[in-house]
């Protein structure tokens, strides 16, 4: 399934030239604004838009209770085999054009390796996630309203504020150019059940391009609030 491997690509393949993997990068953003903002101790962190989950795992090492969702069930596919085996294989288009098989292990990780299962992964709307998914230190929401993540873009920015705890945070991390919602309307539908506690600011991230044999630096907006 293309759809499969090329979230498994984003997850577990590394960029050309020594730059920062993505979602090892949002987990260090959350993990600094976190420790820089929040007045709660660490316990569950929630990843929205997490894809095949490298984010999560990277969170695994830092956060004791990890869950990470996303629209899309089988993208999450190489995340249950990560968590469970250890490993995660999917194809790549190498330079040729050919497709040609990766296998991810997971002791290569050494990061987030002893760590991984206390990462759940679960298919879910980001506007209307299921019951049990609540109460969270922080929300991790990556790359939500870019694309079709669920039939209401507009609720997805309130409903994840609700399900984290009074006092917990929410980090946005949006394209800055192409975004269904922009982080500005995000704010906007915010307005008086939180406060921003980082003001948004514009972040490179190494982005993979479709056929998955690229990538190229991608500008997103970030911004934190702090749910009242």
């Amino acid at each position: 399934d293309t759809t499969t491997d090329l979230a498994a690509a984003r997850s577990f393949t590394e960029p050309a030239g020594g730059a920062p993997h993505p979602h090892v990068q949002l987990a260090r953003l959350a993990d600094a604004a976190f420790e820089k903002h929040s007045k709660l101790s660490k316990a569950r962190v929630l990843n929205v838009g997490c894809g095949a989950g490298r984010a999560a795992l990277e969170l695994t090492a830092t956060w004791p209770e990890v869950m990470g969702s996303d629209f899309t069930a089988r993208v999450l596919q190489p995340a249950y085999a990560m968590i469970e085996r250890g490993i995660a294989a999917f194809s790549v288009v190498n330079s040729k054009g050919e497709r040609e098989q990766v296998v991810a292990l997971g002791k290569d990780y050494p990061d987030w390796n002893a760590t991984r299962e206390r990462a759940k992964f679960y298919q879910s709307d980001p506007a209307n996630l299921h019951a049990h998914m609540t109460a969270f230190d922080m929300v991790v929401a990556f790359d939500i309203n870019a694309k079709v993540t669920t039939y209401n873009p507009a609720a997805i920015a309130p409903h994840l504020l609700s399900r984290a705890k009074a006092g917990g945070l929410v980090m946005f991390v949006e394209p800055a150019t192409d975004a269904v919602v922009p982080v500005a309307t995000v704010l906007e539908s915010l307005e008086g059940k939180c406060e921003v506690v980082a003001e948004p600011a514009t972040v490179d991230f190494f982005v993979s391009q479709l056929d998955q044999n690229e990538s190229a630096v991608t500008p997103f907006s970030v911004v934190v609030v702090r749910k009242l």
